[in-house]
């Protein structure tokens, strides 16, 4: 699980330091022959981001496409083989009451309690067993 405020569109820099001196080759991927040229050796796991911003969640979205997440759950985990990267958006912080907040909160308890009932929804389940034959 990543807790962290999404800054300029992106994850702080401390927390792509941290990552860059983490998912090393030999722990988190490896070179292989055919597809993109690398393996993750991650897989089997999963991860959940939870982020505050200051942009209205639906403008980061739709207006930005959401490059902090894309590059977090894609070209990161995903690149290392964690999936599913479940994602929640707290925002806007900065004008937020505290009932807004107490409702992220909430739904942020919510998501972590669906994890007791296994790491992957019937829907994932279902999108990583098409995607890769629609995909061909």
């Amino acid at each position: 699980m990543f807790v962290y405020p999404t800054w300029w569109g992106g994850a702080p820099a401390l927390l792509k330091g941290f990552l860059e001196r983490i998912m090393l080759p030999g722990f988190a991927f490896i070179p292989c022959e055919g597809g993109i040229g690398y393996e993750g050796l991650l897989k089997g796991r999963s991860a959940q981001l939870i982020t505050t911003m200051d942009t209205p969640p639906l403008i980061y979205k739709l207006l930005y496409r959401q490059p902090g997440r894309n590059a977090l759950a894609k070209a990161t985990l995903g690149f290392c083989g964690i999936r599913p990267v479940r994602y929640l958006a707290c925002g806007p912080v900065k004008d937020s009451t505290a009932r807004q907040r107490q409702a992220w909160l909430a739904r942020a308890k919510f998501q972590g309690r669906q994890l007791e009932r296994g790491r992957i929804s019937s829907f994932e389940w279902l999108q990583l067993d098409i995607l890769p034959h629609l995909q061909r």
